[in-house]
């Protein structure tokens, strides 16, 4: 059954960022046969996600908590702060509620556990998705609406 969302959307762009090659490996593979999705990179860091999110553009951006130069977390900070409409999901093997309630205060939009992210990282990523295509709907709408105000205010002239 092809998903819906696939659809009616352009293919939501992901960085992947953990410290373990091998899962980076195994998640893109994954990722890469959703119909939804185009995995733009790998990073090995926390810094190399930061400066990844700033070169690839990508729309979510999967990060680690553990991870060596820079934590998941400070990297969640960073990224929302320099790019707030990006979409930051931790993926991580910490079930712990002191580490939800960091990510959430770093600003993460999502939180799934590695053993469960295959049944779990379809339906973020399709959340996200709609979040993202909310957003541009409502800055169609502003600019709709400006639009219409200019021709209103020329027609007055």
């Amino acid at each position: 059954m092809k998903n819906e969302l696939a659809e009616k959307v352009n293919p939501a762009r992901i960085l992947i960022a953990d410290d373990h090659k091998e899962f980076r490996k195994v998640v893109s593979e994954y990722l890469n046969c959703l119909p939804n999705v185009i995995v733009v990179g790998e990073a090995a860091d926390g810094i190399d996600a930061i400066e990844k999110t700033g070169r690839l553009d990508p729309d979510i951006v999967l990060i680690d908590i553990s991870m060596p130069r820079c934590t998941g977390l400070e990297a969640t900070r960073i990224i929302k702060t320099q790019w707030p409409l990006k979409k930051v999901i931790i993926a991580t093997m910490h079930d712990n509620p002191f580490y939800r309630t960091e990510a959430q205060r770093a600003g993460a939009d999502g939180y799934i556990l590695k053993s469960s992210l295959k049944s779990s990282l379809q339906a973020v990523i399709d959340q996200s998705v709609l979040s993202l295509m909310s957003m541009a709907a409502a800055v169609v709408d502003v600019r709709e609406q400006a639009d219409e105000c200019r021709l209103n205010y020329l027609a007055t002239d």
